[in-house]
């Protein structure tokens, strides 16, 4: 077994500029970083990464409840029509507001 991480993202979408009638790209911004049991899975060596991390699904599951049901009404507060926006992520970092950069339109 190894190491990851349950990451909770609360994400909202964020404009980004006017080009071909505007564009828009998501946001995510950490609420929660739990390390976890879990494995790697390898991936074929022709692909960018060459591994990723992996846990049970029954276990993301009740994770992600968890944080609906820990940090929903904080989200319902504060973004009225975001408050189902949880995203969980299986990382193996702890969780950072993503993206690091703004994009650009190219």
């Amino acid at each position: 077994m190894a190491t990851v991480y349950l990451n909770a993202y609360h994400t909202t979408l964020a404009y980004g500029g006017p080009e071909e009638g505007g564009w828009w790209y998501t946001e995510g911004e950490p609420i929660a970083s739990v390390p976890a049991d879990g494995e790697y899975k390898e991936l074929d060596p022709g692909d960018d990464v060459t591994r990723v991390p992996v846990i049970s699904e029954d276990k993301l599951a009740a994770f992600a409840e968890e944080m609906r049901s820990r940090f929903g009404y904080l989200l319902e507060q504060r973004f009225p029509r975001d408050k189902d926006d949880i995203v969980v992520r299986v990382e193996d970092k702890f969780a950072e507001p993503y993206p690091q950069h703004q994009p650009r339109y190219s």
